[in-house]
């Protein structure tokens, strides 16, 4: 159960990352073509390549389904763990995941619900992308918080006989019945890396 699991979290993780690495180049290369020293207008009907600006939705429709398989993730991993993530003292998994959820949901989905209302009241986009930025700043400190409660890690706890933590010479923790630490140190482990 934990090896396909990892697997499975890990590509979430990475097709998300990814996904919104090459959204930012791309947004970036438009708009650092435009301005100085460049000014090349690429968009627009008196654009110079108007089909580099086509791309936009595609890229847009990546990203959300990115978000989507990220926010399907945290549900997928949290129902496949939750009998071992609920036996934890200081581990409420609940709280974690919907912390998490909420993060991954804000950053895709508060930007086009501020564009929509900001076109409603006649803000202009930088107006838009500034309330987007500053909302972002003031919600994820009290995420942040919210997740350091819902986890409050300790010396001694759970976490302790992770494969980075050797030094107490653990094998490792005990998931659905099979260890961990032997798992990781075999060579199916160590080939899917």
């Amino acid at each position: 159960l934990y090896a396909p699991l990892q697997q499975t979290s890990n590509l979430g993780v990475q097709v998300f990352v990814w996904t919104y690495a090459l959204k930012s180049m791309y947004s970036l290369l438009l708009t650092g073509l435009a301005e100085a020293p460049f000014n090349i207008q690429l968009c627009g009907t008196e654009g110079r390549f108007p089909a580099a600006c086509s791309l936009s939705p595609y890229v847009e429709g990546a990203a959300m389904l990115a978000s989507t398989l990220a926010i399907m993730n945290i549900f997928v991993f949290e129902h496949n763990l939750s009998e071992f993530l609920n036996n934890r003292k200081s581990f409420r998994p609940v709280m974690k995941f919907f912390a998490v959820k909420v993060l991954v949901s804000i950053v895709f989905f508060q930007y086009y619900i501020l564009a929509f209302l900001g076109s409603l009241v006649g803000m202009s986009t930088p107006q838009t992308k500034l309330c987007y930025s500053c909302l972002i700043c003031l919600e994820v400190l009290p995420l942040s918080v919210l997740v350091l409660y819902s986890w409050s890690p300790t010396e001694g706890d759970w976490h302790s006989e992770d494969r980075y933590c050797r030094s107490g010479g653990g094998a490792g923790a005990d998931f659905a019945g099979a260890n961990v630490g032997e798992y990781m140190e075999g060579g199916s482990f160590t080939e899917s890396r």
